[in-house]
């Protein structure tokens, strides 16, 4: 084993985990729908990229290699079985791009293991991605059971900057192209994921709805996800009204929802979990 200890913490039916070794503390998640197992995954211990509304994303400490990442995942699946629909995804802590030597290994050994599962990777877009585009495209063609999901956070490029201070990201037009280049290989859509709060506007960019009406709407899909407190004093209940409102506004595209479960007691979301963001402050200077 690459980790010397692991905790399990359980919320509303929602297991996650901590696996620690003598420097590293990453959080996994377990969700066990009836219809479905999805495992989310880290990819780094803390991530450079630093979205405001991500704890572990204010410290950094390393990449995990390819075996710390396979681990989380045969770990979990020691004392839960998976439903006949299975999901790896690639979006807890960590940006997989900026780590892609060993999340690409990662992914064919998760396929050799489980054949059946679906591989999905979650990114903001650095940079570092199209220089990895090309051997990406391939990889996806070869298994297709992997997914794309860009982590727009936002649904323009100035609103996006602000959650995303990390510079090294591409703009939403090169996503669009990427997203579009990716279902031409592969005839599987790419999502297009955006963090939804109370104060929420939603108007797309002229760039993703100009894609979308113009032969784009099965080849984009849109997510969108709850924003989660990244500790325990501001926590108030989500208004799930605006997932009405949210649906009749884009009800002309394929539009999901998803609310990470337990974020009351243990903090919920990908790098919010409270026992890691302590873990961090404790050993790591913010970015």
């Amino acid at each position: 084993m690459m980790f010397n200890k692991f905790t399990i913490f359980n919320s509303n039916h929602v297991s996650k985990y901590i696996f620690e070794s003598d420097d590293v503390c990453v959080e996994s998640v377990l969700y066990q729908y009836q219809d479905r197992t999805v495992i989310c995954i880290s990819t780094m211990c803390g991530c450079p990229v630093g979205c405001k509304m991500c704890g572990t994303g204010k410290h950094f400490i390393r990449n995990l290699t390819s075996s710390e990442i396979v681990e989380q995942v045969t770990t979990i699946l020691e004392s839960n079985k998976p439903r006949s629909r299975f999901q790896i995804m690639f979006m807890s802590m960590g940006e997989p791009f900026l780590n892609y030597n060993n999340v690409k290994k990662s992914i064919i050994k998760l396929h050799d293991l489980y054949p059946t599962a679906e591989l999905l990777i979650s990114t903001i877009a650095p940079y570092r991605m199209l220089d990895n585009w090309q051997d990406f495209i391939t990889l996806s063609t070869k298994i297709p059971q992997i997914g794309l999901q860009f982590s727009m956070h936002a649904m323009n490029d100035n609103d996006r900057n602000k959650i995303i201070p990390y510079r090294m990201k591409v703009d939403i037009g090169t996503i669009i192209h990427k997203a579009l280049d990716f279902h031409k290989y592969t005839n599987r859509p790419a999502f297009f994921n955006f963090i939804i709060n109370q104060d929420n506007k939603v108007t797309l960019c002229h760039e993703i709805y100009t894609a979308l009406v113009n032969g784009g709407e099965d080849k984009i899909y849109l997510t969108f996800s709850v924003e989660c407190p990244m500790d325990n004093t501001n926590y108030q209940p989500f208004n799930y009204s605006i997932f009405d409102y949210v649906q009749r506004e884009l009800d002309m595209f394929n539009t999901r929802m998803f609310n990470p479960e337990g974020q009351d007691d243990i903090g919920a979301g990908c790098g919010q979990l409270w026992y890691v963001q302590e873990w961090m402050k404790n050993r790591t200077m913010v970015i």
